[in-house]
């Protein structure tokens, strides 16, 4: 590993316990460049919105697009919040099996 995947692979350390954290936030953990907290920033996004846009259902995935796209903590999102902001990002090909299990986790939330 070259400096600066060294630099990305400590920044996506503490983007995976803090994904609300934001740039000034970041620098008591780790002192790093702008341009490199945007790059590991954006392949953490990259790496849950994957999971999502193949049609994963785990609560911490869809949990973790959601604080990494909005810099929110867990409590300040609502379920329904989730969900949604999912959904939009979520594949329109899923196979019929999948789609199933989507939707019954939206009316389990919805409750």
């Amino acid at each position: 590993m070259n400096c600066i995947e060294n630099i990305l692979k400590d920044i996506k350390s503490v983007i995976r316990k803090y994904p609300y954290f934001k740039y000034s936030d970041c620098q008591q953990f780790i002192q790093c460049s702008f341009s490199d907290f945007a790059e590991a920033m954006r392949e953490s996004i990259y790496f849950y919105l994957d999971k999502i846009y193949k049609g994963s259902i785990n609560r911490r995935h869809m949990f973790m697009v959601a604080m990494l796209i909005t810099h929110k903590k867990p409590d300040e999102l609502t379920d329904q919040h989730v969900i949604n902001l999912c959904n939009k990002y979520r594949s329109k090909f899923l196979a019929e099996e999948e789609q199933r299990k989507i939707d019954a986790l939206n009316g389990t939330l919805e409750k």
